[in-house]
């Protein structure tokens, strides 16, 4: 009210003509009070104030997600912060890592260059970028041996805990375990790749184009043709049908993505693995249920028959190297058991697969170089890179046959296997070499420890 009086005063003086320099001071200071009076610029505080806690509330959100979505070490690290205690199987991180990265190189391969340079490598014929198909090397491009790698660990990973828990003879913990990662594989497995699809559907709806019209000339994959509709409601309708058909966990689990059992998804022809995963973790997990309470030599001795069974007669390969996962985590913590118990100055320490066995030549043989550092590396590293050499054997479509290095042992594999027999092997040594490596760089207190924590 203040302020209104001052205003309406000074305006009827104007109008009066009044010419008085008392009162145009007394009007300046009317004015100056109304500006600065509280009440006038409590107004103008709330509005300001909601719009800075709005733009701290979304600051916060978005620090929030930084923190989830960029990787631990861009992170900020405080005195405060205590080391996070690694999990069990931490150590299969860097493997998956790579090999992540490494079908990321493959698919960006297909996109820039042709098949030609998946070939296998032969010398005696003129072939361009010859370096990058040599043995080993040409593992930087290809991705079946990546996702050889991929279903080996899976294997490994996902019977981790129940194994662990059986050889502490907690069996009612195991179960539950196996009870609560039936419950989660699907969801896990299937919604992250649901929602990347859908938004794929959804950018194609919005911009045709979006994966391009014509690409590179001469490379294998020029473009990508995916399903398009012409409003929004057939979108998602196309989205729906994809997702049904190919997560169907039978028809799609256990054939190969040229195989015409398996039913395509038109937006992302790459997700031809997850049913197979899906498929033969569920294997895993029924074959834990039903032998979880055995011996550990006895369910081992059966985990491999079955592999062996499996392999011979009906060459699932996913299967087969998800069951083989399994039985490296088995025995890995056999190992351990023992080397935890076993006397450091005795055979057993060094050859615990051997405790049972009389002295013989070579039980004499690895007694005399027990104490050699430099022995154990060089036949774990030898053997890691016999393991990659076998990983890297080109696929039939890439002439193995032809290629030097694979010549004598692709024409000792029958045809019935195809693909499916030395690389899938290859990629069960790495992980048992690595696997072993992680063993090997325990002391036995070390190793007594893993037994009993897991």
């Amino acid at each position: 009210m203040g302020s209104l009086t001052s205003y309406i005063s000074i305006h009827d003086r104007e109008k009066e003509g009044v010419d008085d320099p008392d009162s145009d001071d007394e009007a300046s200071s009317d004015c100056e009070a109304a500006l600065m009076d509280p009440k006038e610029t409590q107004i103008l505080e709330p509005s300001r104030g909601r719009l800075h806690q709005a733009i701290q509330k979304i600051l916060q959100v978005l620090r929030i997600l930084l923190q989830y979505l960029l990787p631990s070490f861009l992170l900020p690290v405080t005195d405060s912060d205590e080391p996070r205690r690694l999990h069990p199987t931490a150590w299969l991180d860097g493997l998956r890592g790579i090999a992540s990265l490494l079908v990321v190189i493959h698919h960006a391969s297909l996109l820039g260059f042709s098949w030609e340079i998946h070939d296998g490598w032969a010398p005696d014929r003129h072939q361009t970028a010859w370096f990058i198909r040599l043995p080993i090397i040409r593992l930087l491009i290809s991705g079946p041996p990546q996702v050889a790698i991929f279903f080996v660990v899976s294997g490994y990973a996902i019977s981790h805990k129940a194994l662990k828990l059986s050889h502490q003879g907690r069996f009612a913990e195991a179960g539950s375990s196996l009870f609560s990662s039936v419950f989660r594989r699907h969801p896990r497995l299937f919604l992250p790749a649901g929602i990347v699809v859908l938004c794929t559907a959804l950018m194609t709806l919005l911009d045709p184009t979006w994966f391009g019209t014509n690409g590179f000339p001469n490379v294998a994959v020029p473009t990508r043709t995916v399903p398009q509709a012409k409003n929004l409601i057939g979108q998602l309708r196309n989205w729906y049908d994809a997702e049904i058909q190919s997560t169907r966990p039978i028809s799609n689990g256990f054939y190969e993505q040229a195989d015409p059992h398996v039913k395509q998804n038109p937006f992302d022809p790459n997700l031809w693995t997850l049913p197979m995963e899906f498929s033969s973790s569920m294997v895993v997990f029924l074959f834990l249920v039903a032998c979880i309470k055995l011996h550990n030599r006895v369910r081992m001795g059966l985990a491999l028959s079955l592999i062996i069974y499996l392999q011979y007669y009906f060459d699932f390969p996913a299967l087969h190297m998800f069951l083989s996962g399994m039985l490296i985590c088995d025995l890995h913590f056999d190992i351990a058991d023992m080397l935890s118990t076993a006397d450091p100055r005795s055979d057993t320490f060094i050859l615990s697969v051997w405790a049972r066995v009389r002295r013989t030549v070579v039980s004499r043989a690895v007694a005399k170089f027990k104490h050699s550092y430099m022995f154990g590396r060089a036949v774990g590293l030898s053997m890691f890179i016999f393991a990659l050499w076998l990983l890297s054997t080109p696929e039939l479509t890439y002439g193995p046959h032809e290629s030097w290095g694979y010549m004598t042992i692709s024409s000792w594999v029958s045809p019935w296997y195809g693909d499916h027999f030395l690389s899938p092997y290859g990629a069960i040594l790495v992980l048992g070499t690595a696997c072993e490596a992680e063993t090997a760089t325990r002391s036995p207190s070390q190793n007594a420890d893993k037994a009993g924590s897991g």
